[in-house]
């Protein structure tokens, strides 16, 4: 969970999970994107997997954003999408379970 778990971004109040990625390897990611997303619902609910499944993967055709060394790493935050008050305590009580889902994309010094 991020630190405060509970975010006010304009909209509303969101469920906020910071995302630790890390590269490692003989060669740095170039052009780094990462698409990191959250939702919540019952464990193994078929409507979480269906929003997982859903997810829209934007076309990666050349390596443009940041670049991540051999050893890198960066953080990011996944914000769940605008929550009502007892959904929200739901979550930060356990009751709900919170899934963190994305894809990074980049490509290495050799163009793949």
């Amino acid at each position: 969970m991020a630190n405060p778990p509970v975010c006010q971004i304009p909209g509303g109040t969101r469920i906020c999970a910071d995302v630790h990625m890390v590269n490692s390897g003989r060669t740095p990611a170039i052009g780094v994107h990462i698409h990191r997303y959250a939702t919540f619902g019952a464990p193994f609910s078929a409507d979480v997997e269906a929003v997982i499944k859903a997810m829209k993967v934007p076309p990666y055709t050349s390596p443009a954003g940041d670049m991540l060394g051999a050893v890198g790493d960066k953080w990011g935050t996944a914000a769940t999408d605008v929550l009502d008050e007892p959904t929200a305590k739901d979550i930060l009580d356990g009751k709900t379970s919170l899934y963190v889902y994305g894809v990074v994309q980049y490509f290495d010094i050799f163009k793949y």
